[in-house]
């Protein structure tokens, strides 16, 4: 029998944090209702991550670790998208959504392999009010954009953004108005104690953790946004179109981007999700960031090329009107007239618009890879 929801991650570690989450579904009787895909890449220890996953087989959990050589094989019968997908790269995360979508789960949950489940949380509890209608407060700004940081207690106290919030929305007089009402919830995400999901700019300039969620589950309304990334994320499969998991390591103005694939992808489900009347929602189920070891000025230089059209892309975005009911229209017409306004707006160079038509190719092979494991 299909599963409800499949969580999936890339690693190129020993994936051991399933354990975790194994330990967590079971706690919470949520065993028989989720599968875990594991998607592990070319420096990926292969034997001891099927070991770990064969062991949590035997405990009778739903996982499968899909080494490199298993996913070729997979995308076998999808030679256009398996041509696109780089190695050594967190798109690889695409590759387990559409399999997870082959299974006929109802939802997703994306997570990365250093978010680790509160044991006293209901982690699949909380991310199952996706595709269901929930009363919310739901949060509006007069800038459009919305804090989600300002949700957590901070050690020290002090104001941070998460990654992926425009620099040119940061730092404003930001008036907010919240009215609790019924609304169709279609993604969820999670918040992160410990280490924040922040960018390199802000963790060069200081140190901070998240110690507590001090706010109560939200919805952004239609119209206003704030960063989703992929760390702790559930979507309702009818999304799968709007999220593809952006391409990136690609050279824009002497710069090699990257670490921003799942915040344009965000942009662009938010996009698409406004346009059809659905919420997104942020709290809970909070996560503990254990984060990865990184170096910072490595991440800086990967992040500033991105950070710079993001705050461009968040213009382009607002002007751009959207019309269909269908999610595989929208998110046609969402990559055309992307590709159209930042090839026509001068302050794209020419190394974007290369990349936006690199990246419009892309999507077009991922809506016709999705409609084809759906017939």
């Amino acid at each position: 029998m299909a599963k409800k929801t499949y969580l999936v991650f890339t690693t190129i570690n020993i994936p051991k944090i399933a354990e975790d989450y194994c330990n967590n579904f079971e706690k919470f009787d949520h065993k028989d209702e989720v599968g875990i895909i594991v998607i592990g890449d070319k420096k990926s220890l292969d034997l001891e991550s099927f070991s770990v996953c064969n062991n949590l087989q035997k405990r009778g959990f739903d996982i499968e670790y899909f080494s490199i050589e298993k996913q070729e094989k997979w995308l076998a019968s999808y030679n256009k998208l398996r041509k696109i997908i780089p190695y050594n790269s967190d798109n690889r995360r695409n590759v387990g959504f559409l399999i997870a979508l082959a299974k006929g789960c109802d939802s997703i949950i994306s997570t990365d392999d250093d978010n680790f489940p509160l044991q006293e949380i209901d982690f699949l509890g909380y991310h199952g009010i996706v595709g269901t209608k929930q009363k919310l407060p739901v949060v509006k700004t007069n800038s459009n954009w919305f804090n989600v940081c300002d949700l957590l207690k901070k050690n020290p106290e002090q104001r941070i953004y998460p990654r992926g919030y425009p620099y040119n929305k940061r730092w404003q007089d930001t008036s907010i108005t919240q009215k609790e009402k019924e609304v169709q919830i279609m993604l969820n995400e999670g918040l992160w104690l410990n280490d924040p999901d922040i960018d390199s700019i802000t963790r060069l300039n200081r140190d901070v953790k998240t110690t507590e969620f001090i706010g109560k589950q939200i919805a952004l309304d239609i119209g206003t946004w704030s960063p989703i990334n992929s760390q702790n994320t559930s979507f309702y499969t009818e999304l799968l179109p709007a999220y593809y998991f952006f391409l990136m390591e690609e050279k824009l103005d002497d710069l090699v981007i990257n670490r921003y694939g799942d915040i344009w992808e965000g942009l662009f489900v938010k996009k698409v999700m406004d346009s059809l009347g659905y919420y997104v929602a942020f709290g809970n189920p909070i996560a503990n960031h254990i984060r990865n070891k990184h170096n910072l000025f490595k991440d800086l230089k990967e992040e500033l090329g991105c950070i710079i059209y993001t705050d461009l892309l968040v213009d382009v975005l607002e002007d751009i009107n959207l019309k269909s009911e269908d999610v595989v229209d929208l998110s046609s017409s969402l990559s055309n007239q992307l590709l159209k306004y930042t090839s026509e707006d001068k302050r794209f160079s020419k190394d974007f618009n290369i990349y936006m038509k690199k990246l419009n190719y892309n999507q077009k092979v991922w809506l016709e890879t999705i409609q084809k494991i759906k017939r």
